[in-house]
């Protein structure tokens, strides 16, 4: 058993060589964090403009901090996992800063516009800064334009800041979506599609190319189509984007020709496909034949719609729940595609299994309704891909906060206590998961091992003590299990073989300011 030392570091007064403040403080600032960057914990200090990083190792009796310097008025506006970094921005200063805690590298981009919205796309890495509706002026930015966006290449040290000026079709983006890279011939492309009320304007960022504006207009109606975040998909030469309308019952496609893409909208089409009432998600998948579908959750119609966009044919089933969420799966076992259509509000006990593959012969036979005891919240694929795990929304009636549910026959495995499960983290081969779990007005952390299906092993201590941890992170590497409070002044570290109450350390957050090096 790791042993897990109780550290804690001491406020002092002392400013001597940190940061840009180095007068008297007039008001004290809380920390901001913690934020887990790879392997580290990290704290903004924004009374010394400071980041403030640790490694939280089991065993250590006292942590070692590395301070390092960032804009003065910083702020953190995100977490770039995969390249374990933090983006900071320092609006009256007209800065966007990206820091590598463990290399201590801070990268500065100028971006002058104090943006209130951010978009981040992981692979590769893409920031776009742009302003909501609610957007208001500072004493250095009196007014706003709210076309203004800004994208941003962290990769890059020249030429990473490309600001435009779109129409604003009456007002502020509704979102922003980033495209994968395409290559079609030689050349490699990546696509911004900026979604407006009743527009999409498509940017192909770093081209210099003029972006290209297109009016979305549903059929026989007057309505005002709200674009839904988008998901997409290359075929052939050819970029599909795809979402549904806030408003209106379709799903729409922009195709976008990637060899024809230019001024004007040339190679950019849209096409539009009814769908049914309270259509709320899709997801794209291909069938057997290798066949392009889309499958959309209808909650208000209570209805499952394939939409197979190549041929522009549309087949409607109808279910006896609200479909909310669609998950899609490959069985191993027969090498066939699955999917869960279940309702995600907390408040459905019926599930539906259905046959992906099967839907062309079996029709609506490919459906099989089953039902759990208690509403559904999340579920997840575990690793030997023939259960899902469902985590429901209440213990309901009978008390069960999880369920394995079998995909070849839908039967169901309750997984007793009537704790409610949250904050659920997986390890990296998802053989085990660690949840906070409530009951009777105390926390547990709870550890649920999945390596054995059939012999599922769980324990779980309580975590309370005074505080109700609302937050869990996971650090695999030094296997930590990180908790914290919705207020950010209380953390408690556990190390994830945990035995017993006693292997937990719980500490304050600690006045940062002072601490050395």
């Amino acid at each position: 058993m790791k042993q897990l030392g109780l550290w804690l570091a001491v406020c002092i007064f002392t400013v001597v060589g940190c940061g840009d403040r180095n007068e008297a403080f007039d008001e004290w600032v809380g920390v901001q964090g913690p934020y887990i960057v790879g392997n580290r914990l990290v704290y903004l200090d924004q009374n010394l403009d400071e980041l403030v990083v640790t490694i939280p190792k089991a065993g250590d009796t006292g942590l070692g901090w590395t301070r390092i310097p960032v804009e003065a008025g910083a702020r953190v506006v995100g977490v770039l996992e995969k390249e374990e970094a933090l983006m900071l921005q320092s609006p009256d200063e007209g800065v966007l800063q990206i820091a590598f805690p463990e290399t201590q590298v801070v990268k500065s981009f100028e971006v002058e516009s104090p943006y209130d919205r951010f978009k981040f796309q992981w692979d590769p890495p893409l920031i776009a800064g742009y302003f909501s509706e609610t957007a208001q002026g500072s004493e250095q930015t009196l007014f706003l334009n709210k076309g203004e966006i800004t994208f941003v290449d962290p990769l890059k040290d020249k030429d990473a800041v490309d600001t435009m000026v779109l129409p604003t079709y009456g007002g502020a983006p509704l979102g922003i979506d980033f495209s994968p890279e395409v290559t079609f011939g030689v050349k490699t492309s990546k696509f911004a599609f900026v979604r407006w009320k009743s527009f999409v304007t498509i940017v192909k960022l770093g081209s210099g190319d003029k972006p290209v504006s297109v009016k979305l207009k549903p059929p026989d109606s007057e309505a005002v189509i709200m674009p839904g975040s988008m998901q997409f998909i290359k075929s052939g030469g050819k970029l599909l984007a795809f979402f549904l309308s806030q408003g209106t019952e379709d799903l729409f496609l922009i195709d976008v020709d990637l060899d024809a893409f230019g001024p004007g909208g040339s190679g950019v089409h849209v096409n539009i496909f009814p769908t049914a009432a309270g259509a709320v998600s899709f997801q794209p998948f291909t069938d057997a034949e290798d066949t392009l579908v889309i499958a959309v959750a209808c909650a208000t119609a209570k209805k499952v719609v394939m939409v197979y966009p190549l041929s522009s044919a549309v087949k409607s089933y109808s279910v006896d729940m609200t479909p909310r969420e669609i998950t899609i799966f490959d069985m191993p076992a027969s090498g066939e595609k699955g999917a869960l259509v279940f309702d995600n509000s907390g408040q459905g006990y019926t599930y539906y299994f259905v046959e992906l593959d099967q839907l062309t012969e079996k029709k609506s036979k490919a459906f099989h309704e089953f039902s759990l005891l208690a509403p559904v919240a999340r579920a997840y694929m575990l690793p030997d891909e023939l259960h899902f795990l469902v985590i429901h929304a209440s213990a309901g009636a009978v008390a069960t906060p999880m369920s394995l549910v079998a995909l070849e026959d839908g039967s169901v495995v309750s997984l007793g206590g009537n704790l409610s499960v949250s904050s659920e983290q997986f390890s990296a081969d998802r053989t085990r998961m660690y949840a906070l779990a409530g009951k009777a007005g105390k926390t547990y952390l709870v550890a649920f091992d999945f390596t054995s299906v059939g012999s599922l092993s769980s324990r779980d201590i309580n975590v309370t003590n005074g505080i109700k941890p609302t937050s869990l992170r996971y650090i695999e590497s030094e296997g930590l299990l990180i908790l914290s409070d919705s207020a950010g002044e209380m953390l408690m570290m556990v190390p994830d073989d945990f035995e017993v109450r006693g292997d937990a350390a719980q500490y304050f957050v600690p006045y940062l300011s002072g601490t050395g090096q």
